[in-house]
């Protein structure tokens, strides 16, 4: 079993990508970095790749047996998205803060970041390229 399908594997070892997209149907969101209107995240989970993708009119959820990070990163290049590796912490025993439900809260939380101060798809992106974790 390798240790990232391993399920007593502590949280904040587990690795998440996040990928930052332009495309928008909402005319609210067009005030924002071009490039960096809408984010979603990638788990890596027992072996598959789990998407969480919190769209305007639904949470799209969706399991990818097999994927790894690493391809997923390469194929959302491809299509144009820009795309940073990030970890999944354990955020301690902490409520998170109450904020709006967007796509950088779910993301936000799915990664176990409690950062008010995180309120944009850019500045959500800023935070995560300052740790320079694994990839990609």
């Amino acid at each position: 079993m390798s240790d990232l399908s391993d399920p007593t594997r502590p949280a904040d070892r587990e690795r998440a990508l996040v990928a930052f997209a332009d495309e928008t149907r909402l005319k609210r969101l067009l005030p924002l970095r071009p490039g960096f209107r809408h984010c979603f995240v990638l788990l890596e989970r027992r072996g598959a790749a789990v998407l969480v993708d919190p769209l305007s009119d639904r949470m799209a959820v969706e399991v990818f047996p097999g994927m790894t990070l690493e391809d997923a990163a390469e194929r959302w290049r491809e299509a144009g998205f820009t795309v940073v590796g990030a970890r999944v912490r354990e955020p301690g025993r902490r409520p998170a803060p109450a904020a709006p439900l967007t796509c950088v809260e779910v993301v936000k939380r799915t990664l176990g970041i409690h950062a008010r101060g995180i309120l944009t798809p850019h500045r959500l992106y800023r935070a995560l390229e300052e740790e320079k974790e694994y990839f990609p």
